[in-house]
């Protein structure tokens, strides 16, 4: 046994090096980081929920939708008329993110005791398609839906009802909730529980297998790589009559062969499963039966939400040259290995970078952020890959073209720098400074 502890005091002290302990420190440093920003939303959504409540119950009884609407915004929640209502409210940077409309003789249907009960109109306003937390703010706290009722309930007491009068259906279930989603200036009736699915299978799904494929295609050409530095396979290919810039951009090529296949072959996969998911909700109202609803995939279509081919291929564009620049980056990295157990250190800095922004942008809406640290999350290629389809669905090409053409120069400097690099001795000598363990 004391042989055996002594050969795994030997591999542990082998393993926790410098700076595989440096690399973990700043790991866990992102999350801190990260933990910060996210709670500070978190907090911000948790306002939003608490500001929705009633303070008090009318004081005289309400006989008009006028009197309800009124005592509604009284209450801080926003309420219309049908006839004092247009759509062009939403386009206000100010508007409240949900509005309720009543008909005109709305509290008479409610007061009544016979028929179904009356519908309430709630328009949902979706401002951005980007980050979680932005796209779930677009279903509303359950103390909205309960103050609501709350409101109306109090209505039929205080019009003349009771828990024992013949409004007690009416009691018990005061309205039916119509929802309707505005977009970009565009009404449809869908369920927001529908839209936020589809929209966090746009923004989630795709840009993790983007972000998982960059982390292995990273690993794959650092290793290979050192592999063949470890084994000499690249000292004697460039000792060989053959000018070292072809070698250095057959690599370079190689990597962005297989970076092309995989952003296919994914895509492809995404294109199907996002298809399927559409299939089994198409069938359905979008809005519980609303007599003006559209299949799910249709209000998606007449909201904008699905991309057309054209965009589908910038998108297709932007990861491709997202994958470029990583395994460009993957690829110098790997220089600086001396062996295949000292890739995962040379790489690790990159991955911390992907995973940084994935994260960013899958809670954040990066737009939202202050311009400095817009400007830092620019600097990165990989953050506009990974914003592209919020961009592309916001109908911004300006900020998608800006973006591809970063991304463009980006991987051309790391080609002219792999260049350079082939060029010179140091292709073979260059390794990573080491820490000395005090």
């Amino acid at each position: 046994m004391r042989k055996f502890a002594v050969l795994l005091r030997k591999e542990i002290q082998g393993l926790i090096t410098p700076q595989v302990v440096l690399s973990v420190v700043v790991m866990v440093l992102v999350f801190v980081l990260l933990g910060a920003i996210l709670k500070d939303q978190f907090a911000k959504m948790s306002e939003e929920a608490q500001d929705l409540k009633l303070t008090q119950i009318p004081s005289t009884p309400i006989t008009s939708t006028g009197e309800l609407v009124a005592y509604l915004n009284e209450q801080g929640i926003p309420a219309f008329e049908e006839d004092d209502f247009s759509p062009t409210l939403f386009e206000s940077p100010d508007a409240p993110p949900r509005v309720l409309v009543f008909h005109s003789d709305f509290v008479e249907h409610l007061l009544s005791p016979e028929g179904d009960p009356p519908d309430v109109i709630l328009y949902l306003s979706l401002r951005n398609t980007a980050g979680i937390l932005q796209i779930t703010r677009l279903v509303p706290p359950e103390s909205f839906r309960t103050s609501l009722m709350e409101a109306l309930r109090s209505v039929t007491l205080t019009g003349g009802g009771s828990e024992a009068s013949p409004l007690l259906a009416r009691y018990l279930e005061p309205a039916r909730l119509r929802e309707k989603v505005v977009y970009n200036g565009r009404i449809a009736a869908i369920s927001p529980d529908t839209l936020i699915g589809y929209l966090i299978n746009q923004n989630t799904i795709l840009v993790l297998l983007l972000f998982m494929v960059s982390l292995f295609g990273a690993q794959f050409v650092a290793t290979s790589i050192a592999t063949e530095k470890e084994s000499k396979t690249l000292e004697t290919l460039l000792s060989l009559p053959v000018p070292r810039s072809y070698i250095a951009t057959s690599k370079m090529a190689a990597a962005g062969i297989m970076a092309l296949l995989m952003v296919v072959i994914y895509l492809a996969g995404f294109t199907y499963y996002l298809n399927s998911f559409q299939g089994i909700q198409n069938s359905t109202s979008a809005a519980q039966g609303s007599p003006d609803a559209l299949s799910v995939n249709l209000a998606l279509q007449h909201l904008g939400l699905v991309l057309p081919p054209w965009d589908e291929l910038l998108r297709g564009v932007s990861y491709l040259l997202s994958l470029l620049n990583v395994l460009g980056i993957a690829l110098i990295l790997g220089l600086f290995a001396e062996d295949i157990r000292g890739v995962q250190v040379v790489v690790t800095p990159i991955m911390l970078v992907l995973l940084a922004l994935y994260l960013l942008t899958l809670f954040l809406d990066v737009l939202s952020l202050p311009l400095l640290a817009r400007l830092a999350l620019y600097l990165f290629p990989f953050t506009h890959a990974f914003i592209s389809t919020s961009l592309l669905l916001a109908d911004d090409y300006l900020a998608v073209g800006l973006g591809l053409g970063y991304q463009a120069l980006t991987f051309v400097l790391i080609f002219l720098l792999t260049l350079r690099i082939f060029h010179t001795d140091r292709v073979l000598t260059l390794k990573l400074p080491r820490l000395r363990r005090r």
